[in-house]
């Protein structure tokens, strides 16, 4: 029998993560994807005046933008709150608001919110898109491999992105290195829990430099 769309199995699952730093104001970006045996990976650093909001919503922007859309399901794993609200409650609101705040003010990363959107309009053509919130640092090894990625490529100031998102997407960064055969961790085919735990390892040691 033959394996339909609406089988559970047959979904293209997105974890996602941003990084910044709030005394250097630098971030970085990754996502992994999975569907049935095929991966893909993807990270980028950016240099000074970006917010670890931007590169939450940007890791998302950067997943929609290097996946094609389908007629598979799509699930968006994220650990920020304020990105799934941002991008499944609050912009209706916003929108009709003429994009300000319930005070008056103009909603902060706007150009981003929209570029995101405008990505999840066009998946939403072809399949359904859901979200759903997982705690960070929490042994998830997916949420933890994205989060090491994106701290990684802020530190290391890299990118295998080869069309970085820029300033039209809301984000005031420069884009990184483009460094399409450097990656920050090779290891990662290892068994779920001893890949977990060197990703914690590895991500406390890049704390303390």
């Amino acid at each position: 029998m033959s394996v339909t769309p609406q089988d559970t199995r047959e979904k293209i699952l997105i974890w996602t993560d941003g990084s910044s730093n709030r005394e250097k104001q630098d971030g970085g970006m990754a996502f992994a994807s999975t569907f049935q045996d095929r991966r893909m990976e993807r990270w980028q650093g950016y240099g000074p005046s970006t917010t670890n909001n931007q590169m939450e919503i940007g890791a998302i922007l950067l997943a929609l933008s290097c996946l094609q859309a389908t007629a598979f399901p799509v699930i968006i794993y994220s650990d920020s709150k304020y990105t799934i609200n941002c991008l499944t409650m609050w912009h209706q609101r916003w929108a009709r608001n003429g994009w300000k705040k319930a005070d008056g003010g103009p909603v902060q990363n706007k150009e981003l919110i929209q570029a995101t959107l405008s990505r999840l309009m066009a998946f939403r053509r072809f399949a359904n898109v859901t979200f759903e919130w997982v705690k960070g640092h929490s042994g998830n090894v997916e949420n933890e491999r994205v989060d090491f990625l994106a701290s990684a490529s802020r530190r290391q100031m890299i990118s295998n992105v080869a069309h970085p998102l820029a300033l039209d997407k809301g984000i005031t960064g420069s884009p990184a290195l483009y460094s399409p055969d450097k990656e920050p961790i090779n290891d990662f085919q290892k068994a779920p829990k001893q890949a977990d735990k060197e990703l914690l390892r590895r991500k406390r040691r890049f704390d303390h430099e």
